[in-house]
C-alpha cells in the first residue's frame, strides 16, 4: 500500500468519489542502440574532465564546473570550482564537454547499425539554439531551439553514428554539453487519450507461485500516429522490454487539488494499431528474466540467504533490489538446483518465510511476511525499571519513589526491595529526573531517557500507543529506522497519558521514543508500548464493496509436511559430463550442464581429439558449481573436432519430512523447498505456511477500487457477519475515466 496523505485516504473511501487522473509514459527507446551508444575518443576533442558514460546511462548531472564562456560562470553558489587535470581527483559528472567553443560532439554504436526514431538530449541550461546532426544518410538542421531537454520525432535510419555540430549557443560564445542522450523519445498519455486501462497484480503470501504484474492499455490513435500502414508510424519502431510508466492522480478535495502517487513500471510485450485504437501490454520484469541459474552449490560452511539471493541477482544482471537484512540470519547448505532466475528468487524467498515482488518502481524486493519478534531496551532506566514488561499488557505494580506523583500512601504502591531482591512486575522508568528552575528552560539530571523496539525483521504499522503511569512527558520524539538508517522523525508536544498515533509507519525494523521534555521533579514512567494495527484499511459493505463478497471456504487441512533434504557424498567416480564438441577458435570456452549436483570434477579430452597440431591443445575448468562447468580450450590453430569428459561424483540427496497435524479429517498439503536442509528450518518454514493454509476462506470481490492499494496488502473486511483480516493476493484496478476493481483475498489467521 503506497503512503498517501490523511486527505486522501479520507476523501476516496467516501461513498461519492471524486475525479481520478491517469498519466501514462511509453518509452519508445531503441534498447540496442542505447546499450551500444558510445563516445569516440579519436573522433572527439572533449574537455578532461568529461564523464563519456553516465550521459548514455541516465546519471544525474548537478554540480556544474565553472568555466571561461560567455554568459555561463555564476557566483551565486550553484557552481563549482574544477579541479585541475591529472590532478588525480574524481570529477563531478558534467556529462560530455567539448574542448573548443562551438565544438562538435561525435557518438557511435560500436560499428553497430540502427534504424532510430527520435533523439532526446539534455543540453544543460547553456543550449545550441542553431545545429546541425550529421549521421550516414543525411545532415539535417534545427533553428530556433529553445530548450535544454530537446526532442525530435525524426527518423535515424541505417546510422551508425550521430554527429552533432552547433552553429549559435544561447549563451553566445558557449561549448556544447550533452548532460543526457537516448536513443527514443517518450509519449505521453493522459485521460484526454486514454480510452481504457486494466492492470492486475499477483503476489502469493508465501512464495507459492512467482508474482506478475499485467498491463493492458488502449489509447486513442490520433493521426494514424500507431497505425502500421503510416510509413512513420511509432508501432515500427516499438521493442519488447521498453519501458512503461503510469501514475495516478486523484482530486482529493473536489477542486483540482490533485495527489499523484508514484509511477508504477511495467515492461512492453506486445503491441498492435487500428485506425482509431492502440494497444498495448506490459508484464513484470520477471517475465523479461530468461536466463538460467546454474551456480548452485553445496556448502559444508553455509551460506546466508541475503547472499544466496545477492549471488542470483548478479547472475541473472539485476541491480535494482532490495533484500531484507533478516535474510542475513538464515544460514543454508543446499545448492539451488539449475532454475530460472525468478524460481531460485521464488526458493530463497520462500526459505526466509518472505514474499517476493516488484514494487512499483520497478525494484526486485525481497522482505519477511510475518509478524517480527520485538524486544524493548532503554538508554537510561533505573535498576528496578523492567522495560521488557512494556510490550505486555498486564497491569504494571510501581514502587513508591523520589518523583513527583510517585510517592503515595493509599496502598497503591510498594516500598521498594533491596538490590538484587525478586522485582514485582515493573514498567520503564527513567534514571533521570527533569528539572527546572523558575523560567529557566528545563533538563535531565542525566542522560536523556529513550526506550528502543528492535525487530526481528522489517515491519510496517499504521498505528501505535505509548501509556504512562501518573504523569505524560511534555514532548516525545518517534524515530523510525531500517538497517541504522533514520527513515522517520516525529515530534509530539504533549502526548497524554494514553497517547494513540494514527500514522503510516513503512518497512521499519528499530522505532525509538526519545523523552526530550518531561515534567518537573518527575521520571518518565512507562506502563505498556502498543505497536499497533498493521493495517488501516476496511472494506466496507456501504461504501468500498460493489457487491457482497463471495466466500469460498477451502478443504479443512488435515496437516502439513516440508520436506527437508539432506546431501551426503559418495565415494564412487562417474561420467558427470561427455560431449563431442567442435572448437572453433583459440580461447573458446564452452559451458556444460550436469543433470545432477556433481562434486571434484575433473577434466580430461580425448588422445583422438583435434587435427594438425593435437598435442597443443589444452582444455581446462575455468568455472564449476554443481550444476555446471565452464571449460576453455588453448592452442586451437584452425577448427577442430574435440571429445571431451569430466569426471566427479554425485551428491547422494536423503529426503525426509517433517510433519504436523491440524485435524482428524482434511486434506494433506505437502511442500518441499530444495534449500531447506534440517528438520529445525522444516518445522519454522512449516509454522508459517500452516498459518496461511488454515486461513480457509478465500474472498472474491467487487469493489470500488483505488491506486494506492498493491497486491499482498492487508484489509479488515466487513462481512454480513462481522469483520475478518484477510490479505489480498491479486489486485485489478480498471480506468477509463473512473476506478473500479476486483480482488481476491485470503483470511488472516494468528
Amino acid at each position: 500500500m503506497q503512503n498517501v496523505s490523511n486527505q486522501y485516504k479520507q476523501s476516496i473511501r467516501r461513498r461519492e468519489k471524486n475525479r481520478g487522473y491517469i498519466r501514462v509514459v511509453l518509452g519508445l527507446y531503441h534498447l540496442q542502440a542505447q546499450k551500444h551508444v558510445q563516445i569516440n575518443k579519436e573522433k572527439n576533442d572533449l574537455l578532461y574532465f568529461s564523464d563519456i558514460r553516465e550521459p548514455f546511462l541516465g546519471g544525474l548531472a548537478d554540480r556544474i564546473y565553472a568555466m571561461p564562456e560567455q554568459g555561463f560562470s555564476r557566483v551565486d553558489g550553484s557552481m563549482y570550482f574544477a579541479p585541475s587535470a591529472n590532478a588525480g581527483y574524481d570529477y563531478y559528472n558534467n556529462g560530455i564537454v567539448t574542448n573548443a567553443i562551438l565544438g562538435n560532439i561525435y557518438i557511435d554504436f560500436g560499428g553497430e547499425e540502427y534504424d532510430i526514431k527520435g533523439l532526446t538530449i539534455d543540453f544543460g541550461d547553456y543550449y545550441p539554439v542553431d545545429f546541425t546532426i550529421k549521421t550516414d544518410q543525411e545532415e539535417k538542421n534545427y533553428r530556433e531551439n529553445d530548450k535544454r531537454y530537446w526532442r525530435t520525432e525524426d527518423v535515424f535510419d541505417k546510422t551508425t553514428f550521430i554527429q552533432i555540430k552547433p552553429a549559435r549557443m544561447v549563451n553566445g560564445a558557449g561549448r556544447l554539453r550533452i548532460l543526457r542522450f537516448s536513443c527514443g523519445i517518450t509519449n505521453t498519455f493522459t485521460n484526454e487519450e486514454v480510452i481504457r486501462y486494466s492492470g492486475r497484480e499477483h503476489v502469493s503470501p508465501v512464495c507459492e507461485t512467482l508474482p506478475s504484474n499485467d498491463v493492458s492499455l488502449t489509447v486513442a490513435n490520433y493521426d494514424s500516429y500507431y497505425s502500421p500502414d503510416n510509413p512513420g508510424s511509432a508501432l515500427a519502431y516499438m521493442e519488447t522490454g521498453q519501458e512503461i510508466r503510469v501514475a495516478f492522480g486523484y482530486d482529493v478535495d473536489g477542486n483540482g487539488d490533485i495527489e499523484w502517487l508514484p509511477e508504477k513500471l511495467s515492461y512492453l510485450k506486445e503491441w498492435s494499431a487500428n485506425e482509431s485504437e492502440a494497444q498495448f501490454t506490459a508484464t513484470d520484469i520477471f517475465d523479461h528474466m530468461t536466463g538460467i541459474y546454474y551456480k548452485g552449490m553445496f556448502r559444508e560452511e553455509g551460506i546466508s540467504l541475503y547472499d544466496l539471493a545477492e549471488d542470483v541477482f548478479a547472475d541473472a544482471g539485476i541491480t535494482n533490489y532490495f533484500i531484507d537484512s533478516y535474510l542475513k540470519e538464515i544460514i543454508v547448505q543446499n545448492p539451488i538446483p539449475a532454475v530460472s532466475h525468478p524460481a531460485a528468487l521464488q526458493m530463497i524467498a520462500n526459505a526466509g518465510r518472505s514474499v517476493l515482488l516488484e514494487n512499483r518502481k520497478g525494484m526486485v524486493v525481497i522482505y519477511p511476511a510475518f509478524v517480527p519478534k520485538m524486544e524493548a531496551g532503554a538508554d537510561n532506566q533505573t535498576w528496578y525499571s523492567d522495560v521488557g514488561n512494556i510490550l505486555a499488557d498486564e497491569e504494571k505494580i510501581w514502587y513508591a519513589t523520589a518523583s513527583k506523583g510517585f510517592t503515595a500512601v493509599d496502598g497503591s504502591m510498594k516500598f521498594l526491595p533491596r538490590q538484587g531482591d525478586d522485582l514485582l512486575l515493573t514498567g520503564y522508568i527513567s534514571e533521570s529526573v527533569w528539572r527546572k528552575d523558575g523560567d529557566r528552560e528545563g533538563h535531565w539530571d542525566g542522560e536523556m531517557p529513550k526506550i528502543m523496539l528492535r525487530m526481528e525483521s522489517t515491519y510496517t504499522v499504521f498505528s501505535i500507543g505509548i501509556r504512562f503511569q501518573e504523569y505524560a512527558p511534555e514532548q516525545i520524539c518517534i524515530n523510525t529506522y531500517q538497517d541504522g538508517e533514520l527513515l522517520e522523525q516525529i515530534v509530539v508536544d504533549e502526548p497524554g497519558m494514553d497517547y494513540r498515533l494514527n500514522h503510516d509507519f513503512f518497512d521499519f525494523d528499530q522505532m525509538e521514543f526519545v523523552f526530550t521534555k518531561g515534567i518537573p521533579n518527575a521520571r518518565i514512567f512507562v506502563s505498556h508500548v502498543t505497536i499497533g494495527e498493521n493495517t488501516d484499511y476496511r472494506l466496507r459493505r456501504t461504501h468500498e464493496l460493489i457487491s457482497a463478497p463471495v466466500a469460498v471456504r477451502q478443504n479443512k487441512i488435515k496437516d502439513v509436511s516440508v520436506s527437508f533434504h539432506s546431501y551426503k557424498e559418495t565415494v564412487e567416480t562417474v561420467v558427470v559430463a561427455s560431449e563431442e564438441i567442435t572448437v572453433p577458435y583459440d580461447g573458446y570456452e564452452y559451458l556444460v550442464y550436469f543433470r545432477k549436483p556433481s562434486y571434484g570434477l575433473s577434466l580430461f579430452i580425448s588422445e583422438n581429439s583435434g587435427v594438425g597440431s593435437r598435442a597443443a591443445i589444452r582444455a581446462e575448468m575455468t568455472e564449476s558449481s554443481n550444476y555446471y562447468a565452464k571449460i576453455r580450450f588453448t592452442g586451437v590453430v584452425e577448427e577442430t573436432t574435440i571429445s571431451y569428459s569430466i569426471s566427479g561424483y554425485e551428491y547422494s540427496v536423503e529426503e525426509q519430512k517433517y510433519v504436523a497435524g491440524y485435524n482428524r479429517n482434511g486434506e494433506s498439503k505437502a511442500w518441499s523447498n530444495p534449500l531447506v536442509g534440517t528438520q529445525e528450518h522444516a518445522k519454522i518454514l512449516e509454522e508459517w505456511i500452516a498459518a496461511y493454509y488454515l486461513g480457509d476462506v478465500d474472498y472474491q470481490m467487487e469493489w470500488t477500487g483505488d491506486p494506492s492499494v498493491d497486491a499482498n496488502d492487508l484489509f479488515e473486511l466487513e462481512t454480513k457477519y462481522g469483520n475478518v483480516l484477510v490479505k489480498s493476493y491479486e489486485n485489478t484496478l480498471h480506468f477509463n475515466g473512473r476506478w473500479t476493481g476486483s480482488m481476491k483475498a485470503r483470511k488472516v489467521v494468528g
